[in-house]
C-alpha cells in the first residue's frame, strides 16, 4: 500500500512522524498561501482609514500596537501574551496590545488582563469578519502559540508589512527570519 500524508509545514510533518511513528518519507509538505493581490488591495483601501479606525478603538495615532489575531483557545496562549506584555510594559510604557478573536478562553484572557492591571493598554476586540482593518492599524504581529500548523495569520501579517514577534512554532519557523522580518521569543 502506497500512501502520502500531507502536512502544512515541515515542523508538523516532523512532529506527526515522531509521535505516530510513521516514516518521515511518507510525508509531503504542501504550504498554504495568502492572496497577495487581495492583501495589497486591502492595504490600499485601509491606508487612509488608519487614524479613524484607531480612534474608534481608543488608540492614538502614534501609539505602537501589537496585534494578535487568533481563536481564544488554550494552544494559542493569549494569557502568556498578556503576561509577556505586562513585563514588557513595565520597561516600555505606552504600547498597546490588541486581540482579535473569540473562543472558550476569552473570559480567562479578560481575567488575566484585569489581574495584570492592563485594562487601559489591552483591547479585546472580539471576533471580526474584517480582520484586515486590524492588520492595517497594527505595528507588529504577536504569536504566542504552543502549537501551530502553518499559521496563516502570521503570513497575512507579513503581507501587510508587519514584523512578527513569535514563539518558535509550526510553519512560522520556516518564514520568520529572526532580525529580518521579526523576532523569536521564548
Amino acid at each position: 500500500l502506497k500512501f502520502r500524508i500531507v502536512a502544512d509545514s515541515q515542523m508538523v510533518a516532523e512532529f506527526v512522524s515522531k509521535t505516530e511513528h510513521i516514516s518521515r518519507k511518507r510525508f509531503t509538505v504542501i504550504y498554504n498561501g495568502v492572496d497577495l493581490n487581495a492583501i495589497e488591495k486591502e492595504r490600499k483601501e485601509y491606508a487612509d482609514k488608519r487614524d479613524s479606525i484607531r480612534a474608534e478603538l481608543g488608540i492614538g495615532p502614534r501609539e505602537f500596537v501589537f496585534l494578535n489575531v487568533s481563536r481564544m483557545v488554550k494552544q494559542k496562549r493569549q494569557e502568556l501574551a498578556v503576561e509577556g506584555f505586562r513585563l514588557f510594559n513595565q520597561k516600555h510604557p505606552g504600547y498597546r496590545l490588541l486581540f482579535v478573536g473569540d473562543g472558550p478562553r476569552m473570559s480567562a484572557v479578560k481575567e488575566k488582563v484585569q489581574a495584570c492591571g492592563l485594562e487601559s493598554q489591552v483591547i479585546l476586540a472580539g471576533e471580526s469578519t474584517d480582520v484586515q482593518r486590524f492588520y492595517a492599524i497594527a505595528d507588529a504581529f504577536l504569536i504566542t502559540s504552543q502549537r501551530e500548523g502553518f499559521c496563516i495569520a502570521g503570513m497575512e501579517a507579513l503581507a501587510f508589512g508587519l514584523p512578527l514577534v513569535s514563539t518558535k512554532v509550526g510553519g512560522v519557523v520556516e518564514y520568520l527570519r529572526d532580525g529580518e522580518n521579526g523576532h523569536f521569543i521564548s
